[in-house]
């Protein structure tokens, strides 16, 4: 195989990769998206919490203000249920999250180190194409001055 296919090999490597970490950053972007409206959620049920907590205040007198003091609970009670399982859809998108990320970086490790393969490679090619350019001038030197020498 000569430099130049392996080159050729490479550049679509390198371009493959670059796709790949293409993918990978718009998997993580739109799971950072999904972590964030989720979390925006989980913040609107705390503050509703905090909020219905701090407005209710109970008389407990009578079978009415026992009545109404259940209600509360029981409500309450599904509020922070909510909240709770909120807290887990965030808990768990931010670590998809994490793990998009981490896959990303490897991915954008990958093509950076194929990128200065294919950097080393272009560099040694044209490094080889310049000695055998300067050859060639060399020799074609030569045969002028024995050429100019021989015709005196």
């Amino acid at each position: 195989m000569t430099q130049q296919q392996r080159q050729q090999r490479l550049e679509r490597l390198t371009d493959f990769a670059r796709q790949e970490e293409d993918k990978a950053a718009r998997r993580m972007t739109e799971a950072r998206a999904r972590l964030d409206e989720q979390q925006q959620r989980l913040n609107l049920l705390e503050e509703y919490q905090r909020e219905y907590a701090a407005r209710l205040s109970f008389n407990p007198g009578g079978s009415a203000g026992v009545f109404a003091l259940q209600n509360y609970r029981a409500f309450m009670a599904r509020i922070e249920e909510a909240v709770r399982q909120q807290r887990q859809v965030v808990e768990r998108l931010a670590r998809e999250h994490a793990q998009l990320a981490l896959a990303w970086n490897e991915q954008r490790t990958r093509t950076r180190g194929l990128q200065k393969v294919e950097e080393k490679l272009s560099a040694s090619i044209a490094q080889g194409v310049a000695r055998k350019d300067q050859r060639l001038q060399d020799e074609f030197a030569l045969r002028l001055k024995f050429q100019s020498t021989t015709s005196r």
